[in-house]
């Protein structure tokens, strides 16, 4: 009889705030500006989604088609027409864009060059996208928490200020049952702001996921992670509501708290990762790529000489002949493969020096990331939606894959074919050797392999909750005072 006594209690109090923001139209107020907000946002998100994954799709079956079109030529110079490879798009996307718009989305396929990604949309973007795009992550990373303060700050801090607290506990009723009450209260006003957005958003994910194996698990997951991000934010609000003696006090901290943690933190956290770990501009990178490879320089003309030297004294060797006109390759072909070896060599040592500075500079985030629920939820968002700096190096990895066995299947056919003058351009391939490069086809890592790397932060954001629990059960003792 005890138990349904308090939860009746409860249950009062939680329907009491509800029509009371009902009543005075707080309510209905912060639910038509959200609602318009986020349909705004995800709008603007599946447009992106649909169009940029379109405008993918179709791209590379042109480029496909004009690889397999083009004229018939020697096979080098085909290498250097070259091709394209595109990224494609997951519909997580459309939450979280991630650093995609920075990374490039496209990568130029030729010999002798492994070409960053290219086509990036921040290039083109106005000082609006680079300070803030509207997106659902936006809007569910800055907004939501912004909301629930708007309603939870005054909750307990308001009962103080109208002298309705002591009124209440005088008739029975306990600390604990308030706080309660409050924050079923809370969790029904904004389910009924939030919860119709992320019915709609999960049914846009299920019915719109293109060429993705499985969005169940991942969509799970990000419900999960989202949810504790949001709770914190309310628990938290809770906790200072209630050590505070105004609402304009507690409306005071807790927006200092919301910029500190989504705003100066990680701002903070890339300063910090760029000092320390300075990276190269374009321009020097590209330039020691360069000198190592000695390309467009008379070092480089000699060096070829001297490499098709090696060919040839390799060849005869394997072949044991006494004569370059008695193999039965072309010692041609043979030199443009080591060469292409060579520059394997080079492109690996540098990307990897870039590629162990983006890491150092990532694992600074996740350090700093102990400070900020936010910089966690960002982490998990990008990881779920494969717009991180881990899908990025692997969709450059692919693509080098790709290239690097293109190259072979084109000097392989020079070896076989082109016959022993070096200056002979007149063989030509045509579509049925352009047909033996495979068709582009990306294959992204799996949910597991995209996920494993932000286990730390999925563990500090629940730890975060734990903080906020805490720090609301610890309240319970200043409402007994």
């Amino acid at each position: 009889m005890l138990k349904g006594i308090l939860l009746k209690r409860t249950k009062r109090i939680a329907f009491n705030e509800m029509r009371t923001a009902l009543r005075d139209g707080r309510m209905l107020f912060l639910a038509v500006t959200s609602w318009i907000l986020f349909l705004s946002s995800l709008y603007v998100g599946f447009v992106y989604y649909k169009n940029t994954s379109l405008d993918r799709t179709m791209s590379q079956r042109q480029v496909r088609t004009l690889w397999l079109d083009q004229e018939d030529k020697n096979p080098h110079a085909a290498g250097h027409y070259g091709t394209y490879a595109f990224k494609p798009l997951s519909i997580f996307n459309l939450l979280e864009k991630g650093i995609d718009p920075y990374s490039g989305e496209a990568i130029r396929i030729e010999t002798h060059k492994q070409n960053p990604p290219e086509i990036r949309a921040a290039e083109d973007a106005t000082f609006l996208l680079r300070s803030g795009e509207l997106t659902v992550g936006f809007a569910f990373l800055y907004i939501i928490p912004l909301l629930i303060i708007v309603v939870v700050h005054g909750m307990i801090s308001k009962e103080k200020e109208q002298g309705t607290l002591k009124l209440a506990m005088c008739q029975g009723l306990t600390p604990s049952q308030m706080l309660f009450g409050k924050v079923c209260g809370a969790i029904m006003i904004l389910s009924v702001i939030i919860f119709p957005v992320i019915a709609l958003l999960g049914w846009v994910i299920f019915r719109y996921a293109y060429n993705e194996t499985s969005v169940f698990i991942p969509a799970i997951l990000m419900l999960f992670s989202y949810s504790v991000y949001f709770f914190i934010f309310l628990f938290t609000s809770i906790a200072v509501s209630t050590f505070s003696s105004s609402s304009r006090r507690s409306l005071l901290l807790l927006f200092t708290f919301w910029i500190t943690v989504c705003m100066i933190i990680p701002k903070l956290s890339v300063f910090v990762s760029e000092q320390m770990y300075p990276t190269p501009s374009a321009y020097e990178f590209t330039q020691d790529i360069e000198n190592e490879t000695l390309q467009g320089s008379y070092e480089g003309v000699a060096h070829w000489q001297a490499l098709n030297n090696k060919a040839e004294k390799n060849l005869m060797e394997e072949y044991k002949v006494n004569s370059p006109d008695s193999l039965p390759v072309s010692v041609f072909g043979y030199a443009l493969q080591m060469l292409e070896e060579e520059g394997h060599a080079a492109y690996e040592r540098n990307y990897k020096r870039i590629d162990s500075l983006f890491v150092k500079q990532n694992s600074i985030h996740t350090y700093l990331s102990v400070l900020s629920p936010f910089t966690n939820m960002r982490f998990i968002a990008m990881g779920i939606a494969g717009s991180d700096v881990g899908e990025s190096f692997h969709f450059i990895d692919f693509s080098e894959r790709y290239r690097r066995n293109m190259m072979g299947i084109l000097n392989e056919d020079i070896m076989e074919h082109q016959g022993h003058d070096h200056n002979n351009l007149d063989y030509k391939g045509g579509r049925d050797l352009w047909r033996k490069v495979p068709d582009y086809s990306y294959t992204p890592r799996n949910f597991a392999a995209r996920f494993s790397g932000y286990v730390f932060n999925l563990l500090m954001l629940v730890a975060w909750l734990g903080i906020s629990v805490s720090l609301v059960v610890s309240s319970i003792r200043r409402l007994k005072l």
